[in-house]
């Protein structure tokens, strides 16, 4: 940036007064301490409570000033106040004075965090671990340090408090108590020190608040032979993971505070590691936060900042564990873990600098049946107040400016609901409820289920995914077709993770989910490297969900085999997931995917066959014809017949399976087939005997029919009629047929029309049986009657 910030920098010019900045003068205001809550000194009779985040950005973590941003910052902090939070922690590393260049990022940082309604919590001396002595040269640089940066930001409301420094109880693995034997000295000194540290903040900047952030609760009351930090800090904060406190509950450490003092307790630490392993789950990590958040809200303590927003890039050297803290998966998409919504729904906060009059928008969405229907997006135009339905199918659009909005809810599998008109009242709230219909599909299918994108492209991620590749890959590993597959490799750890996809399909639709699979292991225990297929057919996004039915983890070192599933869909959407598992005991993991795709499966009645064209379907059935090239399958108890597109796989009796996409051809029904394989051998199908006038029979909704037909449809059936040959013409390798049923075409030609598919003709006046497929054909434009004959064996003279 080209802004410079010299030492005194203020956004505004304030006047001031001896106590510090007139309250009529501020435009938002400083945080203040009134009991044991927060208030801001431009309006001291409402309570502010605190949600934050601690920050670190997605992409170099510990290296926010060094390596300054802030085109990062305001787009990773847009992000955290949608996510209904008002403060922001940020550090600054080391005990020395810094350059300009540093000064001028933080002072930046702050005034990112004021235009996103937030204020910042600056933690002055992290990653420092001197404690030097009074009158010291290194306690100067010290206090240089706290000159430089809290005069630069004195005036400014953007700053919520200074904390000293970050976990000074941390002395070692062996003395995380300051009153344990022999921990008592290095507690006092250490305290002395922050105690001179606060002392000089005061003199620079007395408009802010105070704190230092202990790791645990107990430590702002100990040692009891010396000066506590809890009785000089403006407020009390400790952090709060569960392997830190094995013998106290979220709530008693709490209570065990309260306890101890009167002043405000914020929890400025908190969190869960969500990188995979047992207990370690994204679901484990939005659990612990709804019952943390309840907790908070119980106790009447001011808040919480959660640890952290953001998972880190691969480039963090730390422990891989460490990299899943976040509510922002590093996937280059900063997609939201199902903790984000969690805590954007619960505990809801004012933000700072926002006006009183704000409303709230507020509902619950159901489908026809009243079931609720989660993950639907709901938006308020104009403006961009966006919110995702909870499990419950509730919904919150908070500090919504007053006025008229339309309000929209859209999911995939649904069709779009509005409703306009809608008036958000001055500080008041309205409810907007919605009821969703199943949309009428005219397309089903996985976006990229190829992965032939450079992207991620149609799939969400979730836990460690590297991306779509190229082959060669790692080990020689190429796509199983195109271009391009999903891969995730390592070679130094684990990484835990997949990729998930809605997909709209008709309710109560019985379909087939697949994929293939390809995994690389070297070292490490067998079946250790392995990929799994899931589906959720509610349409949920959560992987850990109990809804969602699995394949087993397998592993496929030899090349790429086929996953597969079959579901019921229970509502107009299904949810797939792609899951990959690397143990972290390996030299080399490796973990790919390719070719994902979804089938409507046959059922009885045929209903894939009356989806619209290009629907893709997986038919099993007997081959009924051979055809050169093409075949046809039908249902063993003769529910329906198709044509499939290509050569036969086996012979007729056989039974196939053939996945595909439907078509058409002069009415006809057809399988345009991707993969087909044999399931059995049986006999032939047994031709069924009807009327001429009955071929064809009346089409169901969906396929087109003959003008006037009835009865049972039969297209794509084999069937056998008989009757008297009334007209022949060799050369078009077709006659007609008439059993004096009334069957005709266009022309008024008595019958219904055989084609023979160059075998012989009958003569005219001949009386036969022909068994053949039920199909049509085109007269003049219009639809009639036709039955196809496989070979010469199939029409008999009598």
């Amino acid at each position: 940036m080209s802004n410079v910030w010299p030492a005194a920098a203020c956004a505004a010019v304030i006047l001031m007064s001896a106590s510090g900045c007139l309250a009529s003068e501020l435009p938002d205001g400083f945080v203040q301490v009134k009991g044991d809550q927060f208030v801001l000194s431009s309006n001291p009779d409402r309570i502010f409570k605190v949600k934050g985040f601690n920050y670190f950005p997605q992409r170099h973590p510990w290296a926010i000033f060094s390596e300054w941003d802030p085109q990062e910052v305001q787009t990773e902090l847009a992000i955290a106040r949608d996510m209904n939070s008002n403060v922001i922690r940020t550090f600054v590393t080391g005990g020395e004075p810094p350059s300009q260049a540093t000064l001028n990022a933080i002072v930046e940082f702050v005034q990112i965090c004021k235009a996103n309604n937030q204020k910042a919590i600056i933690s002055l001396f992290d990653g420092y671990h001197t404690y030097p002595a009074a009158g010291s040269a290194e306690e100067a640089k010290n206090l240089a340090k706290i000159d430089a940066i809290c005069s630069a930001l004195k005036n400014d409301t953007g700053v919520f408090a200074w904390d000293i420094k970050n976990e000074p109880d941390w002395i070692n693995d062996t003395y995380w108590s300051w009153s344990l034997p022999g921990a008592e000295a290095e507690a006092a000194r250490r305290i002395d020190w922050l105690y001179r540290m606060r002392n000089r903040i005061k003199q620079v900047d007395p408009n802010h608040l105070v704190t230092v952030g202990l790791i645990f609760n107990y430590n702002n009351y100990l040692p009891t032979s010396t000066r506590t930090v809890e009785s000089f800090v403006d407020f009390v904060c400790y952090h709060y993971y569960p392997r830190n406190y094995p013998f106290e509950t979220f709530r008693q450490s709490i209570r065990s505070l309260k306890a101890r003092t009167s002043k405000p307790i914020n929890v400025e630490e908190i969190g869960h590691n969500a990188w995979g392993g047992p207990g370690a789950t994204e679901q484990d990590q939005a659990n612990l936060f709804a019952e943390w958040l309840q907790v908070i809200e119980e106790e009447g303590i001011t808040g919480l900042v959660q640890w952290t927003l953001c998972d880190w890039w691969d480039q963090w050297p730390g422990p891989i564990e460490e990299r899943y803290y976040g509510f922002l998966r590093a996937d280059g998409h900063y997609t939201w873990k199902p903790a984000a919504y969690v805590y954007r729904d619960n505990f809801v906060v004012d933000q700072f600098g926002l006006p009183q009059d704000r409303g709230q928008i507020s509902g619950r969405v159901t489908d026809a049946s009243g079931e609720p229907v989660p993950g639907v997006k709901v938006t308020a135009l104009p403006g961009s107040y966006t919110a995702q339905t909870r499990i419950d199918g509730t919904y919150s659009l908070l500090n919504v400016l007053p006025g008229s909005y339309t309000v929209r809810a859209e999911s995939i599998g649904y069709r779009t609901a509005e409703h306009s008109g809608v008036q958000v009242p001055a500080g008041g709230s309205v409810t907007v409820d919605f009821q969703m219909e199943a949309a009428q599909l005219q397309a089903m299918g996985l976006t990229n289920g190829g992965f032939e994108t450079a992207d991620l492209s149609g799939w969400t991620p979730w836990g460690q995914v590297d991306g779509t590749q190229t082959g060669p890959w790692f080990a020689s590993i190429t796509p199983r077709s195109g271009s391009r597959f999903l891969g995730t490799a390592t070679n130094w750890g684990q990484k835990n993770g997949g990729v998930w996809q809605q997909v709209a399909a008709p309710q109560g639709s019985r379909l087939v989910v697949e994929v293939w699979s390809r995994t690389y292991r070297q070292g490490g225990s067998e079946g250790s490297v392995a990929n799994r297929l899931g589906v959720d057919p509610a349409g949920g996004t959560d992987p850990t969900a109990p809804t969602v039915i699995w394949t087993p983890f397998r592993e496929s070192p030899s090349g790429w085999e086929r996953l597969a599933l079959t579901v019921t869909a229970a509502r107009p959407r299904i949810t797939v997931f792609l899951q990959h598992r690397q143990p972290g005991d390996t030299v080399w993991a490796i973990n790919c995917f390719d070719d994902a795709a979804v089938y409507e499966a046959s059922l009885r009645g045929g209903e894939p066959l009356r989806r619209p064209d290009n629907w893709p379907v997986e038919m099993e059935g007997t081959v009924s014809a051979i055809l050169g090239s093409f075949y046809y399958i039908q249902d063993a108890g003769r529910a329906w017949g198709v044509r499939v597109s290509s050569a036969a796989p086996a012979q007729i009796g056989s039974r196939v399976r053939v996945r595909g996409r439907l078509g058409s051809s002069t009415g006809e029904r057809l399988i345009a087939p991707l993969a087909s394989e044999v399931t059995g051998t049986g006999e032939p199908p047994v031709p069924l005997a009807m009327k001429s006038a009955a071929v064809g029979g009346e089409a169901p909704a969906g396929l087109a029919g003959i003008p006037g037909a009835s009865g049972i449809y039969n297209g794509g059936l084999l069937v056998r009629i008989t009757g008297r040959v009334v007209w022949a013409n060799p050369a078009m390798s077709l006659f007609y047929l008439d059993d004096g049923s009334g069957a005709g075409d266009a022309f008024r030609t008595p019958g219904i029309r055989v084609l023979c598919n160059g075998a012989w003709i009958p003569p005219e006046g001949s009386f036969a049986s022909v068994t053949g497929i039920s199909t049509r054909a085109s007269v003049s434009g219009v639809p009639a009657r036709a039955v196809r004959v496989r070979s010469a064996e199939d029409i008999v003279i009598h």
